[in-house]
């Protein structure tokens, strides 16, 4: 992630898109080769059927009786469908601002620095801060980043609000995934992670084609004030949000209403 789609905006740049592709679509192939050539003896046997849909009616079942588990699917599917708004602007602006394919490739490598040192920072000392209360900050930093890149007109401002959103965005994941962990048995984990994974997974897809037929109508500065500011408005609301707020380390206030 660091250095890929660097790489691709220079290849772009220089070989044009279709040898791109082709090449791309070569690397595939080969991993599909690597891949067939691992020992049978090494296989995992195959899941029935029946097993995996019981597995997943089991975690749709837990799903539905976790309020919290719900709230967390719920949240991390907005916060991807504001994401996808960067797929529709970013291109544009690279586009017609900045050069094309070459500086396109370079922002997300920016965003992949900054989430690289992110997860040093964030993994030399343990948490201390309430998990909730900061997958929230998480959001509401990364609506105000949003709206900040609906003024930036040069490059380079663009490119540091990419480096500034990887070091934001690198928490939100890890804490995330770890009051999964922390709330759910072991023995369903897998089964409430496969459940919760297409719900949370539709967001950015969904959020990019939103974008694009707002992008027509309202412009993609427009669409970067309103997307900028609608995950603002995500991020207070879960902070305002009982289970989400008053979570701590493995348990959530008892008191705390099921509703928003």
């Amino acid at each position: 992630m660091v250095v890929g789609p660097a790489i691709a905006g220079l290849s772009v740049a220089w070989l044009g898109y279709g040898p791109v592709l082709i090449l791309d679509a070569m690397s595939f192939v080969i991993c599909a080769l690597f891949m067939s050539l691992i020992p049978s003896s090494l296989h995992t046997p195959g899941t029935p059927f029946a097993q995996l849909a019981k597995n997943l009616l089991d975690g749709v079942k837990m799903l539905r009786d976790g309020q919290l588990l719900l709230q967390l699917a719920g949240l991390t599917f907005f916060f991807n469908f504001f994401f996808g708004v960067y797929s529709i602007v970013l291109p544009f602006m690279a586009q017609n601002h900045f050069g094309g394919a070459k500086a396109y490739g370079f922002l997300w490598s920016a965003f992949a620095v900054g989430s690289f040192l992110g997860g040093i920072m964030f993994s030399r000392k343990s948490w201390k801060w309430a998990m909730g209360p900061s997958m929230a900050t998480v959001i509401v930093l990364w609506g105000i980043l949003t709206v900040v890149l609906a003024f930036a007109h040069q490059y380079w401002m663009v490119l540091a609000i990419m480096l500034v959103n990887g070091l934001v965005y690198t928490p939100y994941e890890p804490l995330y995934k770890t009051i999964i962990q922390q709330i759910v048995p072991l023995r369903m984990q897998a089964k409430v992670s496969s459940t919760i994974r297409p719900i949370t997974g539709l967001g950015q897809p969904t959020g990019s084609w939103l974008s694009g037929l707002l992008a027509t109508h309202i412009g993609t500065v427009g669409l970067t004030l309103a997307s900028g500011g609608a995950t603002v408005v995500v991020g207070c609301a879960t902070y305002m949000t009982p289970r989400i707020r008053n979570y701590k380390n493995g348990t959530s206030d008892s008191s705390a209403s099921d509703s928003v």
